[in-house]
């Protein structure tokens, strides 16, 4: 398990920690050790010589605080800095350069986990969990050293306790690896199933599905007791059989040196040494499998984080394919033999060709699931297409830097997310360096100061984590403002009125028919009425596009854009 794989001088450090606590360890181990000549010159009365060994006891104990400080002070500075301070600039720096398409329903789990827990997890390594393993190890191996000066057989029974020891705990920890992602997917699901329990509380109350409690919260809560239950036993069947061979092998060696001493082969005081060595050597080396666990608990958690922190990105032009965006004034769109895919071997989009002219408006319909979205995001480079080029003005979007296509692209989604800060800062958001002037005049455009008008802070009003305090339709007002603040000249719309009542849906209308002047528009809406009069309307099935055309003429020669039409004659709402 590496946790610093990457910087050199975290590298170092965690190099000079391992050599400090090991030799910490040999101190220790030392320490115990000592008190074999000194409980001899109790014995034989020489008091003199036993405040000598008693000295270097307290010499050798001194050095081992020493170490461990000096190694304490080392591992939570590398907690704190080259863990937590490190990982979290690390995810940090990821999220910014990670592709969009990266993030669906489960990345702000990821996240979350990532920085709450997982980060705070690894962060116990440096100081606790590595220090620990190593001094016993260390002194253990000490102890074992000495008894092979006083007796070889005492020595060799705890070379035969070693390989046995080696195994059991092998088995623990490839016993806990094998269980831990279905541990780890039941207490997701359970966590999940808990927040939407609370979610969804007025719903499950008003419909009385209370009353005998709620069978999938239930359910995913015994699915993570049984887990839970499952990694006892595991853990439980190798652990009582570690500390039954740390016990055992302790035992038999107090046992034969007790024959000893009767036999007259071995003097009382070292007897006493031999017991007092034992009880240092069994005692740290039962509590070091809990150790051993938390270690996978650490490489799972530092895997999670690394999971993020080396997703794959986009790649990004290099300075001779670079496109110089300075040089573009026509925003045409072109969509040329795309396949593309979310998993291997299902393809969402297979061959599509299509044209968006400059400063046209161009619909896409069809049913739920045909690929709009999908090509609407491609746009924007989500992802990556499988085969064929999505090109601006000629040029392949792969040609243009992260940031020069973002600089193109306004996006305005049926789901809007608002930072819990004041609405003008979630206005600003579009272009932080925006004026005070420019800010109310998208507003005003948005219809959003209308909205403001109301609040009792005004600019200033909080608007809760995700805009909780704002209704659907305000939200999208703030959406629309950061468009127009922006003022890019593409402009994607995905289903932004499709959760709307009236009145939001007409404002925020008439707000998108200014917004879309001058602009390169693609917008994806689930009443046909509502883009009738754009300039082309897509008609997309099944990941492809079955054809391309105005209103009218769809009207008249596609049946596809029929059915459509007179479903949403006879009343019935399309998610096109």
């Amino acid at each position: 398990m590496t946790v610093f794989n990457q910087d050199k001088k975290a590298q170092k450090k965690f190099t000079t920690l391992k050599i400090i606590f090991i030799i910490s360890g040999i101190l220790q181990g030392i320490s115990v050790v000592l008190t074999i000549p000194l409980f001899k010159e109790l014995f034989l009365g020489n008091i003199d010589k036993a405040f000598s060994w008693l000295a270097y006891i307290g010499i050798t104990a001194l050095a081992c605080f020493v170490c461990h400080l000096i190694g304490t002070n080392i591992g939570n500075y590398m907690s704190v800095w080259e863990v937590c301070d490190s990982k979290t600039r690390q995810i940090g720096s990821s999220i910014i350069t990670l592709p969009l398409g990266w993030f669906d329903t489960t990345s702000k789990g990821k996240v979350s986990k990532a920085i709450s827990t997982d980060i705070n997890v690894v962060a116990h390594y440096p100081p606790i969990v590595l220090p620990e393993i190593l001094t016993v190890l260390s002194s253990a191996a000490v102890i074992a050293l000495a008894l092979l000066f006083i007796s070889f057989k005492y020595a060799l029974i705890i070379f035969a306790m070693m390989p046995l020891m080696y195994y059991f705990m092998k088995k623990n920890y490839q016993a806990l690896k094998l269980i831990e992602q279905e541990n780890v997917r039941a207490n997701q699901k359970m966590e999940s199933t808990i927040i939407e329990f609370a979610q969804l509380q007025p719903v499950l109350r008003a419909s009385g599905a209370l009353l005998n409690g709620w069978a999938r919260l239930q359910t995913a809560l015994n699915d993570d007791k049984e887990a839970a239950l499952e990694t006892l036993r595991k853990k439980g069947e190798n652990t009582f059989k570690y500390m039954l061979v740390v016990n055992l092998g302790s035992l038999l060696i107090l046992v034969l040196a007790a024959f000893e001493l009767k036999n007259g082969t071995i003097e009382l005081y070292t007897f006493v040494g031999i017991a007092v060595a034992m009880l240092r050597f069994a005692n740290p080396l039962a509590g070091l499998l809990g150790y051993i666990s938390e270690v996978l608990n650490i490489e799972s958690a530092l895997n999670r984080l690394n999971s993020i922190i080396t997703s794959e990105r986009l790649a990004e032009p290099d300075s001779k394919s670079k496109v110089n965006i300075a040089n573009i004034n026509q925003f045409n769109i072109e969509f040329k033999d795309v396949d593309f895919s979310y998993l291997k071997g299902i393809k969402v989009l297979k061959n599509v060709n299509l044209t968006i002219p400059a400063g046209s408006i161009t619909a896409l319909v069809g049913a739920s699931g045909s690929g709009k979205s999908t090509i609407n995001k491609l746009i924007a480079r989500f992802w990556d297409v499988d085969r064929g080029v999505v090109m601006v003005n000629g040029n392949n979007i792969k040609n243009f830097t992260t940031a020069d296509l973002m600089n193109l692209v306004s996006m305005v989604f049926q789901e809007v997310y608002l930072f819990n800060s004041t609405i003008k800062e979630n206005v600003a958001i579009a272009k932080p360096n925006a004026s005070d002037a420019e800010i109310l005049a998208a507003a005003k455009k948005a219809r959003l100061d209308e909205v403001v008008a109301r609040l009792p802070n005004g600019w200033d009003t909080k608007v809760g984590e995700g805009g909780s305090s704002l209704s659907g339709g305000e939200k999208q007002r703030v959406s629309i403002a950061r468009a127009f603040l922006k003022n890019a000249p593409i402009l994607l719309l995905d289903e932004i009125t499709s959760a709307l009542d009236g009145v939001n849906e007409a404002i925020i209308t008439k707000s998108l028919e200014e917004l879309s002047k001058d602009k390169t528009v693609l917008v994806i809406a689930h009443r046909l009425s509502s883009i009738k009069n754009a300039d082309q309307i897509a008609v997309v099935d099944n990941g492809q596009i079955l054809a391309c055309d105005c209103h009218q003429k769809l009207i008249e020669n596609n049946a596809k854009y029929q059915q459509l039409w007179q479903a949403l004659s006879h009343g019935e709402v399309w998610q096109v």
